[in-house]
């Protein structure tokens, strides 16, 4: 009969077919046929494991074109486009073509993921057209994490991440609209971390005490220490630079270990010192301000705020009340 079922024989294969011309089909064993009898020959054709979405085909037989012992017999088969076959690729995977990289926090990833939706055999499928978003466990804040994908293919471009430490691992796992379609399982990218860097220094530790007079010696009790912060107040544990505190106000001052290379972010001014000198002759203040190296990686930071204010007292020296 005309349905392909399992009573049916394979009795002839071809795998060199020409697209576009003839391609002859070699039966073995011969079909022997009785008097007014009839026989079904059913042709199958296999589709390779890697080909494109949406392509088509279709399948003629010419008139006669059957061999047989009589000549060629057979009615020919008009290959039409109404009687095509397409061939289409649904996706049951998610892929990363171009793999998240380059993390800082706060800016967007150095390298944009771009995500593929997937056959078994690799084939991309044109007609997946769901949203795709980026997960992750991770503490921090991830943004720009969600794209709809065009003829299977979602392009990122605007992902970026905040962490909550410097050196934090950033997992992200591509996943498709589990309401869509059918839902297809996530997929993990490879492993990040995220670098914060600096872009302000922050007194961790105010200065002691807060009070001197013009011309002596003020030697800290409690010693300044300055970080390195940058977005989201996470310390730059990288942070490596030379940091100098000098004073900040109306008058001069000299110094003695006023310049601190910081380790892990953090410059700690053990037994600094200084000497202020007034303006005038009147009583004013002035503040420690940081400062560090514009060679480093962060360049030259700003300084967000700076120490409390230190009073400086003038003497009378003149005797004049």
């Amino acid at each position: 009969d005309l349905a392909w079922d399992k009573g049916d024989e394979l009795i002839g294969e071809q795998p060199a077919v020409v697209i576009g011309g003839e391609t002859v089909i070699p039966v073995s064993p011969e079909i022997v046929l009785a008097d007014n009898s009839q026989e079904f020959l059913i042709v199958t054709a296999v589709v390779a494991e890697e080909i494109a979405d949406g392509l088509a085909f279709r399948v003629g037989f010419q008139d006669g074109g059957v061999s047989s012992n009589l000549g060629g017999v057979g009615t020919a088969v008009v290959a039409d486009d109404g009687d095509r076959v397409v061939i289409d690729v649904v996706a049951d995977r998610l892929e990363f073509a171009v793999q998240p990289s380059g993390s800082e926090s706060g800016e967007k990833l150095e390298a944009q993921p771009v995500v593929e939706a997937l056959d078994e055999f690799g084939n991309l499928d044109l007609d997946f057209v769901e949203k795709v978003t980026l997960m992750s466990a991770s503490p921090g804040a991830l943004s720009g994490n969600a794209m709809v994908a065009d003829k299977g293919v979602a392009t990122f471009v605007d992902v970026a991440y905040v962490a909550m430490v410097d050196h934090e691992a950033l997992d992200l796992e591509a996943d498709d609209d589990p309401a869509v379609g059918s839902d297809i399982p996530a997929q993990p990218a490879d492993p990040l971390t995220c670098d914060v860097v600096a872009d302000r220094l922050e007194f961790a530790l105010q200065p002691e005490p807060l009070k001197t007079f013009s011309d002596e010696l003020l030697d800290f009790i409690a010693d300044p220490v300055v970080e390195a912060r940058g977005i989201g107040d996470v310390l730059d544990v990288d942070f490596v630079d030379e940091v100098t505190l000098t004073a900040f106000g109306p008058g001069s001052a000299t110094y003695a270990n006023n310049r601190v290379n910081a380790v892990g972010g953090v410059a700690v001014f053990a037994e600094m010192s200084l000497t202020y000198t007034a303006s005038g002759a009147v009583d004013e203040s002035f503040a420690l301000q940081a400062d560090d190296t514009p060679a480093g990686k962060e360049e030259d930071l700003s300084v967000s705020l700076v120490s409390s204010q230190i009073a400086c007292s003038v003497l009378n020296t003149d005797g004049t009340l």
